[in-house]
């Protein structure tokens, strides 16, 4: 089947739970996603309320609080969402390669398999009366004799987090806390490696579709014959579609379903990092060529935060504006906006005035 450049933005907007419908609530979010990258903090709380019927900051932040979402080292070496009960399964397919990739900085830091050890003492120790931040945590290592300059504490925090024992969870103010994942993680899931991998597949390509099997593989990180492996384990549940020449991979549930509804004009405000983007390989669907360098300037790695219209970036947005419970929004559109296209952007700068709870 080949599929018109339009229904490919309809179905990866519906996918990505962008369109008409959305989830129940955070939890529900996070788990039709699998996992959002996360090392911008407020951005992935913002990703998932937009995916949630009644977007609010408050009801993710409860999320993280009540254990049913955490943040920790999931993929690429990259801090990541996820439902909690998702962690374990997940990083039994990750955490070997992340820590392979993680074990010369490792090296450089000084940090041995000793340190490691004498570091998880430390932190389980502190991490007994509660959860903790991160400069609490480094004190904890200074004055049992692990030094955290540099980059070193970051490291021994990092390290630990991709073996699972510890996780970033609850919040105190602003900064979201650090705790020992035994204490804070529900009875997680576990799965056989081929079980985890056709689990894998098919939440990512029911919630990023259409993708191609290189995009699911650089999404996680694993190989292509661990990816190959795991989308011949899903057999008819995942159908080929066609657009430009390139194969994409869709559930077949969604090829067979009438159009997904919804708007597909409506603007979206996403923020720098959102899986919209950052959720392929490939981002000609959403993103030209000659608009990617706007996205992130000086190709420094900081995706700005992104205006969409019709499933494209058409610009950039920030925040502005100074005082409590103000916030204002600067759009840097690419080009010129018609009437229609700067109220389709104003709603959805109200919507996030909306989740902030402004």
């Amino acid at each position: 089947m080949k599929l018109t450049a339009k229904a490919m933005t309809r179905l990866r907007l519906h996918s990505q739970l962008l369109l008409a419908e959305k989830a129940a609530d955070p939890v529900a979010a996070a788990g039709w996603m699998t996992a959002l990258q996360g090392q911008d903090l407020p951005g992935v709380l913002y990703s998932l309320g937009l995916r949630t019927s009644r977007p609010s900051r408050m009801a993710v932040r409860q999320a993280f609080d009540s254990g049913d979402l955490v943040r920790t080292w999931l993929m690429r070496g990259t801090l990541h969402v996820c439902r909690a009960s998702d962690l374990v399964w997940i990083l039994s397919l990750t955490a070997g390669r992340m820590a392979a990739a993680l074990a010369p900085r490792l090296d450089a830091a000084g940090i041995a398999e000793p340190d490691l050890a004498a570091a998880l003492d430390v932190a389980l120790d502190r991490l007994g009366s509660g959860a903790a931040g991160r400069e609490e945590l480094f004190d904890a290592f200074e004055a049992a004799g692990q030094s955290t300059g540099g980059q070193r504490g970051g490291y021994l925090l990092n390290a630990l987090s991709i073996r699972g024992q510890l996780v970033q969870g609850p919040f105190r103010g602003e900064r979201q806390l650090f705790a020992a994942a035994a204490d804070w993680l529900p009875a997680p899931r576990e799965l056989e490696r081929d079980a985890a991998l056709a689990e894998l597949a098919s939440r990512y390509f029911r919630s990023h579709a259409p993708a191609t099997l290189r995009d699911f593989s650089w999404w996680c990180q694993l190989t292509l014959t661990d990816c190959r492996r795991a989308v011949a384990a899903l057999g008819d549940a995942l159908s080929t579609v066609e657009f430009a020449g390139r194969e994409y991979l869709v559930p077949t549930t969604a090829v067979n379903s009438a159009e997904p509804p919804g708007n597909l004009a409506a603007a979206h405000l996403l923020p720098g990092f959102d899986e919209y983007l950052l959720g392929y390989a490939d981002r000609g669907l959403a993103l030209t060529a000659e608009n990617a360098g706007r996205i992130v300037p000086g190709n420094n790695g900081v995706f700005l935060p992104t205006m969409l219209r019709s499933g494209r970036v058409v610009g950039t947005w920030r925040k502005s504006g100074t005082g409590p419970g103000v916030d204002e929004v600067e759009f840097s559109p690419f080009g010129e906006l018609s009437a229609n296209g700067l109220r389709s952007v104003r709603t959805a700068a109200r919507k996030r005035r909306d989740y902030l709870g402004r």
